[in-house]
């Protein structure tokens, strides 16, 4: 489950077991024991990072402190913390 929150045109996303490690983000085919369907996990993580870096979106994930953007370096995408 994932909560997107809209206000005088930003946009945050805070994206819950979306992520499991912040490495997932330049990893995203990485799988977890608990990604119950890795398929569907994978799709899910690929969806929300476009998202996240086409909007400029704030981001938070439940399983790394703060909150950050997604940015693109090289060809990489990684965290960059607010």
């Amino acid at each position: 489950m994932g909560l997107v929150i809209k206000s005088e045109g930003q946009i945050a996303l805070i994206l819950g077991d979306v992520f499991h490690n912040p490495a997932q983000i330049a990893e995203t085919d990485w799988v977890f024991s608990f990604d119950m369907d890795p398929t569907v996990a994978i799709q899910t993580r690929k969806r929300m990072i476009d998202r996240a870096e086409h909007e400029n979106a704030l981001v938070g994930i439940c399983h790394h402190s703060g909150f950050g953007r997604i940015l693109r370096a090289e060809g990489k995408r990684y965290w960059q913390a607010i």
